[in-house]
């Protein structure tokens, strides 16, 4: 009975377009699809400019972290060639204030290599809806597998 109300209804609507697709005026069709088109237009402009702005800010949080990393390495070099040279020279407690600066400087070029910095999640939740879950029993919202499908990341 449902895929015959279904059908009726399907017959009604595409009935209904025919006669609608006859009396109306191509020429407020015409407007209407110019506009329709015009939106999208503005629409994927402001979704590319979103892109090239994450892009642009994605590359200069890089850019400042491999200068941060390049500052860190090399003060950490430096200090262990100042360690050397002072305990060559018999200056032991100077060696030893440059050997813990330099454990220093490694420890924090550990952390700051170790750090991710690109997110993995997309900043705002996807506007596509999973499909429903096609399971027959009365408990499939809480044991479906789509319920549980993280968010898509195709933005």
């Amino acid at each position: 009975m449902f895929k015959l109300l279904r059908r009726i209804g399907r017959y009604i609507t595409a009935a209904m377009t025919g006669k609608f697709n006859e009396v109306a005026d191509p020429k407020i069709q015409l407007e209407q699809a110019i506009m329709e088109a015009q939106d999208q237009h503005r629409r994927l402009t402001e979704q590319a400019a979103n892109v090239i702005a994450n892009q642009k800010q994605t590359e200069m949080r890089l850019n400042r972290a491999m200068e941060q990393l390049q500052t860190v390495n090399a003060s950490a070099r430096r200090a262990v060639l100042m360690a050397d040279e002072s305990s060559k020279k018999g200056e032991q407690a100077k060696s030893i204030e440059y050997t813990r600066a330099a454990e220093a400087f490694a420890q924090k070029l550990i952390a700051t290599s170790s750090r991710p910095r690109l997110p993995t999640r997309p900043s705002r939740p996807c506007s596509r809806t999973p499909p429903p879950c096609r399971r027959s029993w009365p408990s499939a919202r809480s044991s479906c597998p789509s319920s549980t499908r993280p968010r898509c990341r195709s933005r």
